[in-house]
């Protein structure tokens, strides 16, 4: 049996508007922020190339991390996902971030320091 409103941690409207079905994507009804979606507006093909390359070289280096969120997610009943367990995916979340600065400027130190 689920747990009832009053055993959530969690205030009622945030638990109503995460587990609502609206219409449209989560993307859609959370779109990235102002200056995020002008950056990812602008990029050349060529940059787009470079972003692509990027996020797989960021998907491969984090497929542990990834795994071990969705360990966290599924292993836990719905009622613990906010305080503690949200802590630990923002954990999680920021090793991802820290391994993706760590690729990009891998690659453009690469870049840099390649012999003329």
């Amino acid at each position: 049996m689920g747990a009832s409103w009053s055993e959530v941690s969690a205030p009622r409207p945030l638990v109503e508007f995460l587990y609502t079905k609206e219409e449209g994507t989560l993307e859609a009804r959370n779109p990235p922020h102002h200056s995020l979606r002008i950056a990812m507006s602008k990029l050349t093909p060529e940059q787009e190339g470079e972003a692509r390359a990027l996020a797989d070289e960021i998907a491969r280096a984090s497929a542990d991390d990834l795994l071990a969120l969705a360990r966290l997610l599924v292993g836990k009943p719905s009622d613990q996902v906010f305080g503690h367990t949200e802590r630990q995916l923002r954990d999680v979340v920021h090793r991802i971030g820290a391994k993706a600065l760590d690729l990009y400027w891998a690659q453009k130190k690469t870049v840099t320091s390649a012999p003329a």
